[in-house]
Formats: C-alpha cells, structure tokens, sequence
C-alpha cells in the first residue's frame, strides 16, 4: 500500500492537473488537442504524475493494477493494429497513440495513488474543485467579467475555447456531484461537513446555470441519461443531502431561464447556434466509407481526404450535401472503423462488453451509479470530439473508468523486475515531455505573432518570428501554410509567375492532405493571374466535385465546359 508520503503527493500532483494546469491560457489560433495551450500544460503535469506514480511503484517494489491488465494491452494492439496497413500514415496518428498509451499509464500512475475505494472520494473531490472551477469561469462569461479566460462565443466556454467541451465537462461534474451524496458517507458534523457539501452544492448550481446557457444538447441529454441511470441505483446514503442538491438544481435552471428572458438579443439569439450541427449527413459519408471498406478501412490518417472524396460521391448520388472539411465523424467508434476497419471497432466493441459483465459481476449495488458517472463523457465521444483531442475529457473519463474498475475488487499486484530501467525511462520521458511542450508553447505564441505581422500591411517582415521557432511538430502543416500565403499575397502583387507557379504545385500537394475550400480559390485566382487557361480548368472542375455548392467554382466550370 500506499507510504503517508505518497498518499499526500498523488492528490497534490492531481490538483496541479486539474486546477492549476487546466485553467492555463495565452493567446492562441484555435484548434484541438496540443494546439490549444491547456493541454499542453495538462499533458505537461499528467506526464509528471505518470513519472511519480511509476517511482512509487518502484519503491515499493510491485505496482498496483486493475484485474485483467491483458484487456488493456490487447485492446490498444486491436487499435494500432491498422498500422501495418500501407494505406495507413505513422505522422497524422502519432498523437492519438501516444494520448492512448498515455491514458494507460495514468491508469497505472492512479493505481499507485489511489489504491480503495475510499481513497477515490478523494479522487473524485479533486475532479469536482476542476469542474466548479470552470463554472466559476463559465459564469463569469456569461455576465461578461471574463477577465482570465475570455470568449468570443454567445455561449460560455469555460476554459475550453468550445462550449460543447465545456458542457460535457460540466454535465460529468454534476454526475459526480450526486454520486458523492448518493455513495459515501459524510465527512464528521464541522467545518469539514460544511465544506464538503459547500463545493458540492456551488458545483451543482453553476455547473446547471452554465450548462443551460451554453445550448449544447450533447451535454444536456448526457446529465438527463445520467440522471435515470441514477434513479436505478440503490437506496442513496444521504437521501436528505441529495434531495437538497436536486432542489439546487432545479433552482439553477430557473435562474437560467429567467436570465434568458432578461438577456439581450444576441444571448437568446444563440439557441440557433445549438441546431446548427449537422450529424446526419456526417454520419451518412463515414457509414459509406465504412461499408465501403470493411476489412480494412481507408487507413489511419486518412480520414479528412477520403471523406472529402465520399461526400462529393454522395452528393453525385443522392443531392445529399454533408458538412465539409471535418478532421472526425465526431463518433469515436466511426472513426476507427472508417479508419481501421473492423479490427479495431470489433476491439473497442468487445472490450466494453466485458467491462460490463466484469463490473455487473464485482459490483452489482454500484453497476448503474459507475454507468451514469461514464455516461457524459461516452455521450461526449460518441457525437462530438475524440477523448484525445482534449486532455482533461480524456483524463476524466480514464479516472471515472478506474474508480469503477477498482471498486469491485482489489488491485492486483504486479512485481516490478527491472527497476532501474523504469527509472531511466520515467526520468527521461519526464524530461523530454517538458522539453516538448514548452517549446510547442513557444511556437504557438510565434504563429499568433506571425498572424498579427501579416495582418499589419506595414510589416516589412511578417513571418520573421517563424525563424524563432524551435518545435515545429505539433504546427508544421500551419507553418507551412502561413508561409504559402505569405508568398502567395507577394506573388500576387508583383506577378511573380515562378512563385505563382510555385503555390499552384504547392496547392496541389497540401490538398492530397488537407481538402480546404479556400485553398482552391486561392488556387484559381493564382491560374487566372498567370492567365493559364488549363490550369483554370483543371483547378475548376477539382474545386466544383469537392465543393458544388461554391459559386465561383460552379460558374468557372460552367464556363470551361463552354468553350
């Protein structure tokens, strides 16, 4: 078990995590996964956790794990597995595997820390603090005192950057919130009480008043499916309490409502945002590519430029038009099934159905409790964003899938054989990590430079902090296409006809990659220049199959079919 000494440093090193490293922010160009700071710094201090918890498994000589360790390890070969494939690319998912085996070794680093299910109520509390954080920055938002963390959505964000992270990180919040009252005990009548059920209730009441607000439907169905899951769990310890916290709530969407009839046009204007996510058509393009190929999917990697291809087909097909330039299906099991075939759907299938029967056979009296906590964040993979592209929804749901694995029965025992190399490799990968993100940090500042360089037209030299970078993995393809522009502007106005010559070849390369529409008028307005009638034609007829509903593309084609 664990020393006093590491007991009270796994809960200080989670706090780093979730209150400290989570709310971080600078200055950034949007995106996902380590192109947003927060996750650079939460990977940063998770990778410092992991390394922790990896010592103190050493010292003491064995290290703790849930039962049935194998599941694990075969399921993450159930989803590499689609590597060997040619069609598959190593770069586009390098991330996604190190996020997964990352995830794994969090698991391990919890094991260490957290090794009972009374030691979880402290887990859980810690995750708790992170979620009435980002409530408390949500609702500082909404009433536009955003000081620390601003947003330029209608809808509060959190933290987050995108009000749908945001949600679901609330709606897994208010879950764990009311597990807390329903599954353990008090702490003794005093301050301690007082505090415990204060942190309890604020979440509870923010996190609804925000949820409300932010108009996403995937977090609100993940809190109502949660909710019944609830209804089917035994008798709770504190009824009383938990009685007290549904009344909060309720009391929370009141205010909610009542502070959308009193809000201005534009907040109430927002509810059209939360209708505006088109799945069907997404969904109707990635079964295609599924069925398509079965076996072995389009390869890993290949997602965005076989969609592209499949969405035009559709529509050839059908009149269907489905959303473009997606990186995802936003369903984690599409995505590796378009991707990967059936090997690793059939795997991550598998693996869930016998977590079920384990959890139904270790721990009946909690079965429906531990599936309402998993809910949200399932609910959250399955119609928005991968687990990976944030940290903090990832570490979450591996913390909430841990705490249910590890209640049912005790953690087994795994004897450490070479301690010295574990050693070597959690110093090295602590150090190399930090390295890494730092710098990624630094390059991220440098390309939001760069853009206000390039939008300042006195600039004489916009992409000289691009000189400065010294991490260019996470950025590259943003690299180079801040540069393309950059010489395409010049280009454009000198009537460079090599470097014209040039951004065309260059077009046609990226787009094998990455299918964007602007790409492709910057493509034509770059041939009409050089006043090449077949490249105008070639660039046409790609550009209307891609995007038919663009009129510029539509009236080129229109015109080179005349002639």
């Amino acid at each position: 078990m664990p020393t006093r000494q590491q007991s009270f440093l796994g809960p200080l090193l989670l706090i780093t995590i979730f209150l400290i490293a989570l709310p971080y922010t600078q200055p950034n160009i949007g995106g996902y996964g380590l192109q947003l700071p927060f996750n650079n710094t939460v990977w940063l201090t998770t990778l410092l956790f992991i390394s922790c918890g990896l010592f103190a498994g050493v010292q003491q000589g064995h290290w703790l794990f849930p039962n049935n360790a194998v599941h694990y390890v075969l399921l993450l070969a159930a989803l590499f597995s689609p590597l060997i494939w040619p069609s598959s690319q190593f770069d586009p998912v390098f991330a996604r595997i190190l996020c997964l085996v990352a995830g794994l070794f969090f698991m391990l680093a919890l094991s260490q820390y957290f090794p009972t299910p009374e030691t979880h109520r402290i887990l859980l509390f810690i995750i708790l603090l992170s979620v009435l954080l980002q409530a408390i920055i949500g609702t500082l938002q909404i009433m536009s005192l955003d000081w620390f963390i601003s947003t330029k959505s209608a809808r509060p964000t959190g933290g987050f950057q995108q009000p749908n992270l945001f949600a679901s990180y609330l709606a897994t919040g208010i879950i764990i919130a009311l597990w807390l009252l329903i599954r353990f005990p008090l702490p003794r009548p005093g301050t301690p009480r007082i505090g415990w059920l204060s942190v309890i209730y604020l979440t509870l009441f923010l996190s609804c008043l925000c949820l409300f607000l932010a108009l996403s439907r995937t977090g609100i169905i993940g809190v109502c499916g949660a909710l019944f899951l609830l209804l089917l769990q035994p008798k709770p310890i504190n009824k009383r309490w938990l009685m007290i916290g549904l009344i909060v709530m309720v009391l929370a969407d009141l205010t909610a409502g009542i502070y959308v009839e009193l809000s201005e046009t534009e907040t109430r204007s927002s509810a059209t945002i939360a209708n505006n996510t088109p799945r069907e058509g997404l969904w109707q393009v990635s079964w295609r590519l599924f069925t398509d190929h079965p076996l072995t999917g389009v390869g890993l990697g290949n997602f965005a430029t076989s969609y592209a291809e499949a969405r035009a087909q559709l529509f050839l097909d059908t009149g269907l038009l489905a959303v473009k330039n997606p990186d995802h299906p936003h369903n984690e099991l599409l995505f590796w099934a378009v991707e990967g075939g059936l090997i690793p759907l059939l795997g991550m299938v598998v693996f869930s159905l016998l977590f079920l029967k384990r959890l139904w056979s270790t721990s009946k009296e909690n079965f429906f409790g531990f599936c309402a906590l998993l809910f949200p964040m399932l609910l959250h993979c399955m119609t928005e964003f991968p687990f990976y592209y944030s940290a903090a929804h990832w570490l979450v749901f591996v913390a909430l899938f841990f705490c249910a694995e590890a209640t049912g029965q005790p953690l087994k025992s795994y004897p450490i054989k070479f301690p010295f190399l574990v050693k070597s490799l959690a110093a090295s990968s602590l150090i190399a990590g930090t390295a890494f993100f730092i710098t990624n940090l630094h390059t991220l500042s440098k390309i939001v430079e760069t853009g206000q360089r390039l939008a300042d037209q006195n600039q004489s030299k916009p992409l000289e902090p691009l000189t400065q970078v010294h991490n260019a993995v996470v950025f590259n393809q943003q690299i180079i296409h801040i540069s393309q522009i950059a010489r395409y502007r010049w280009a454009i106005t000198t009537r460079s006809e090599a470097e014209l010559r040039q951004f065309l070849a260059w077009g046609w390369q990226f787009s094998t990659k990455i299918v964007r529409e602007e790409t492709f008028e910057r493509m034509l307005v770059a041939a009409k220049v050089l006043n090449d009638e077949q490249e105008i034609e070639k660039v046409s007829r790609r550009a209307h199959w891609l995007f038919p509903k663009n009129s510029l593309f539509i009236d080129q084609s229109a015109a080179s079919d005349s002639q």
